[in-house]
């Protein structure tokens, strides 16, 4: 369960000034729901060469612990890392929906992957005075701080993580070109069409959010940063935030987070919606690699 480490048996990074370096979750770690898991994608900075070349030769791995106050759910996973370049790593994680709820924290950690005899490191503060360590199996050797994310209960791929300034309604009334975006109010309000709605409740469960999110809410997002950034321009800045629609500021600061100002809209969109067009299509080969098989 994560918390904060008081003492150990050996210098720990993250714990004051035991190690010398970096080792933090970075901005860019987020959540997101589907109709049977919560995905957590985790971003961080590792910066100390000699945990890295250790964690390269295999001799220690790194875990995510997850604790959830509203189920008692508590546990450790095994993260596999991918490298962004420079000292940033990612992975991800996926827990089941039934097992959280509310409010849940997250905590990244180093642990050695088996029993470490001499463990000397030279970004030791200079109190240890050259002294090595044998820290065993499974114990810290260095941590970030927490991070706690607010998992909705509910979830439907109609009702994305997004619906704070976005929300889907099925028209009522035939309508030209499957899809109308309305961004006049305080929320983007898109209109699919009842034949788009049908579709989309005959894909296969796994591929259903991710699909909605590619072809529906970001081609719409898009369109309202663009139109946003329009009506900024024409402002030439001078326009007070306070009469901004809350969609707007929802979004601003989301981008502003995610470091997305500057993108062009459709680049901002596919950012603030983490790739759904990928995702999409990762699960798409998937399941026809399946078939495949099944086939064959």
């Amino acid at each position: 369960m994560p918390r904060s480490y008081i003492s150990f048996p050996h210098p720990v990074l993250g714990n004051r000034d035991d190690v010398e370096g970096v080792f933090q979750l970075l901005a860019g770690s987020s959540y997101r729901p589907n109709a049977l898991a919560v995905h957590f994608n985790l971003e961080f900075e590792l910066d100390n060469p000699e945990l890295e070349q250790l964690l390269y030769d295999d001799e220690i791995r790194a875990v995510m612990a997850i604790s959830c106050t509203r189920t008692f759910y508590s546990a450790t996973k095994e993260l596999d890392l991918s490298s962004s370049g420079g000292h940033t790593y990612r992975a991800s994680v996926e827990i089941p929906r039934a097992d959280i709820a509310g409010s849940v924290s997250i905590q990244v950690a180093l642990v050695p992957d088996g029993d470490l005899n001499k463990y000397a490191l030279d970004s030791f503060h200079e109190d240890f005075g050259g002294a090595d360590f044998a820290p065993t199996r499974g114990q810290i050797l260095a941590q970030t701080g927490s991070v706690a994310f607010q998992i909705d209960q509910e979830w439907d791929p109609f009702d994305p993580p997004t619906s704070s300034f976005l929300k889907i309604v099925v028209a009522d009334f035939p309508l030209d070109g499957d899809i109308q975006v309305d961004f006049e109010g305080n929320d983007i309000q898109v209109t699919i069409s009842r034949e788009l709605k049908a579709s989309v409740d005959a894909l296969p469960g796994q591929m259903r959010d991710d699909y909605v999110l590619a072809t529906i809410v970001m081609p719409a997002l898009s369109e309202a940063i663009a139109a946003s950034e329009e009506v900024e321009t024409a402002g030439s800045g001078g326009e007070d935030s306070s009469e901004y629609r809350m969609w707007e500021r929802a979004i601003d600061q989301r981008m502003t987070n995610l470091g997305a100002h500057g993108l062009s809209p459709i680049q901002a969109a596919n950012v603030l919606l983490e790739r759904p067009v990928a995702r999409a299509a990762q699960i798409a080969t998937a399941l026809v690699d399946d078939d495949e098989e099944e086939a064959g």
